[in-house]
């Protein structure tokens, strides 16, 4: 019986690890996304522009994005492929290019934000 209770014990303890780190890396990389992204970095461009700038390439500093302490623009972003986000002059759609393989995009993709919906274009 003592057996059978040590054998159940180590079974619900090695699942409760398997099931703490399954959703620790979810909290980790949570977010909006590539697209999520880019829609964002868009709206800030508008909103920038309408605020009355007339600077033809804003910076994140600009769009009030990468402003925390001792982060960059692109840290800020929160990319979940180790994309590196690029916010394009005024009237250009902003971008993401991916320099290395990751989830579903290959190295040396780049995604960018259209009307409707993201597409990605290889080089």
């Amino acid at each position: 019986m003592k057996r059978l209770f040590t054998v159940v014990l180590v079974l619900f303890v090695a699942l409760g690890a398997v099931v703490l780190r399954y959703f620790g890396r979810a909290r980790a990389y949570s977010g909006p996304g590539v697209h999520g992204n880019l829609q964002a970095l868009q709206l800030a461009k508008e909103q920038w522009l309408a605020d009355g700038n007339t600077n033809e390439w804003p910076t994140g500093e600009d769009l009030g994005i990468g402003s925390s302490p001792g982060k960059t623009f692109s840290q800020s972003m929160r990319p979940r492929y180790g994309e590196i986000y690029l916010i394009n002059q005024v009237g250009a759609p902003p971008f993401a290019y991916f320099p290395k393989a990751a989830g579903p995009y290959d190295a040396g993709e780049i995604a960018v934000l259209t009307p409707t919906g993201l597409m990605t274009v290889r080089q």
